[in-house]
């Protein structure tokens, strides 16, 4: 899933984790793709902007 991410990452350059979870899973559920983006960003592949009333991954 890390690389699926990077992909449409490339192309949409920002997206929300909503966004990304309905673009690349079947499920409601983020937990998994919570867990891939923040391996990412640990790895310093992606970068997470914090906005006022919307959760960070």
């Amino acid at each position: 899933m890390r690389k699926q991410i990077l992909s449409v990452l490339a192309v949409h350059r920002a997206a929300t984790t909503t966004l990304l979870n309905q673009l690349l899973t079947p499920s409601p559920d983020t937990y998994h793709l919570r867990h891939c983006l923040r391996d990412l960003h640990s790895k310093g592949l992606v970068h997470s902007q914090v906005r006022a009333h919307h959760p960070s991954f």
